[in-house]
């Protein structure tokens, strides 16, 4: 079999990037409409990607032993357990932006897929992380403990936000990027015609507009939410990238 310069054949790896590209477009079909997703459904499907994960690692087995499987079982079972902290990190967010149940896995889902790019170049860069840890944990520590604090002030999770105007998100960013400041259904970019119907609306004669003067596009408030969902996963990637690495040198 052929090798690739990450030290599997070129048969392996494109089994583990059908996988990944595969699961990507099964989990976006899927959750195609604006749906709440119950405890139950979310834990089927994770018993799901577990067991093609699970599928892999037999795959992994077959062709390349058993030290290779038990790699990966390994890594996947660090990250699996370094995502717990991202998990309270996202819902504080999702508890910050007041993100309605239904569009929050349509945040999450483009969040990630931002992230994953990232996380691939912090694999791709290797064992230099591995300096950031000590400094890196300090940062992580604060941010657990602010998300606690969030998640002990929001409240009731079905409050919704109908005006963004005065959220802090939205008052940082106006002065670089033009933005709605009104959710308009599961939208992140908004053009110059939907935002001029939603002003000739009588509910939002009193809106004003990021910037103050016309542009191409306008964010919503969706869309600041996936941002920083993604600037989040991206954080706690310092971690959990290095202690990956630490236990596997193999990029896959």
């Amino acid at each position: 079999m052929v090798s690739t310069h990450i030290g599997f054949p070129t048969e392996t790896v494109i089994v583990f990037i059908a996988l990944s590209v595969g699961a990507i477009f099964i989990d976006l079909f899927m959750h195609r409409d604006d749906k709440p997703i119950s405890l139950k459904s979310a834990a089927l499907w994770s018993v799901f990607w577990v067991v093609v994960a699970m599928a892999f690692a037999g795959f992994l087995y077959i062709h390349h032993g058993a030290e290779v499987a038990s790699l990966f079982v390994t890594g996947y079972a660090l990250e699996k357990v370094l995502s717990v902290d991202n998990l309270f990190v996202m819902m504080a967010i999702f508890s910050w932006f007041a993100v309605p149940d239904r569009y929050r896995h349509r945040v999450l889902y483009w969040g990630i897929i931002g992230a994953i790019v990232f996380r691939g170049i912090f694999v791709a860069i290797g064992t230099s992380l591995l300096s950031l840890g000590p400094y890196v944990e300090v940062v992580f520590a604060i941010i657990v403990a602010w998300t606690a604090v969030m998640m002990l002030k929001s409240g009731d999770d079905d409050d919704e936000i109908e005006d963004y105007s005065q959220h802090l998100a939205y008052r940082m960013v106006k002065r670089f990027f033009p933005i709605w400041p009104k959710l308009r259904g599961h939208a992140f970019l908004l053009n110059q015609k939907e935002v001029d119907a939603e002003l000739a609306k009588p509910e939002n004669s009193d809106v004003t507009i990021g910037r103050g003067k016309k542009a191409a596009l306008y964010a919503t408030p969706l869309f600041l939410c996936v941002a920083v969902v993604e600037l989040s996963d991206v954080m706690f990637a310092f971690d959990s990238v290095p202690a990956i690495i630490a236990v596997s040198r193999e990029p896959l």
